[in-house]
């Protein structure tokens, strides 16, 4: 994967967990502030649309079909392994569980390198179409699009 699609996905990622926080969508206390991100799901999942642009129909279809694998330790030994979701989880807060799951994998799982890829290429794919859902929550509230904007 080139370091640009990394850096610009950790850059849209931590600019939106920002937005979500200074627009409420938040929990913790003086110690400590993460954001809401299944309350933001939850709340405009009805709003959310793939048909607006190719480029998310095919992001969300790919996420859907093809979820990131979560990191996992067997037997001492790192790897990866599918983690199933409810049945009845809606769209958004599905995608924003595989987005998350794409952050963490990136980030602490050593996705980046080209040995951490079974399937070439998807590693890649998963980030972009993460990218692709990420830019699309934006403009779903005028409130995190203002702190996200700002």
């Amino acid at each position: 994967m080139e370091p640009r699609i990394a850096c610009d996905f950790f850059s849209i990622f931590s600019r939106l967990e920002y937005a979500l926080k200074a627009a409420g969508y938040r929990r913790g206390d003086a110690d400590r502030v993460i954001p809401n991100w299944d309350k933001f799901g939850k709340d405009h999942d009805a709003r959310f649309d793939p048909a607006v642009s190719t480029e998310l129909g095919s992001a969300v279809e790919y996420l859907l079909a093809r979820p990131p694998k979560k990191q996992v330790l067997v037997d001492g030994v790192l790897g990866f392994a599918d983690s199933e979701l409810g049945e009845g989880m809606k769209t958004l807060p599905r995608l924003l569980v595989y987005v998350r799951r794409v952050r963490n994998n990136l980030f602490h799982g050593g996705k980046h390198l080209p040995e951490g890829e079974q399937e070439p290429g998807r590693n890649e794919t998963l980030v972009l179409s993460s990218l692709s859902v990420l830019k699309a929550c934006v403009p779903l509230n005028e409130n995190v699009r203002s702190a996200f904007e700002a």
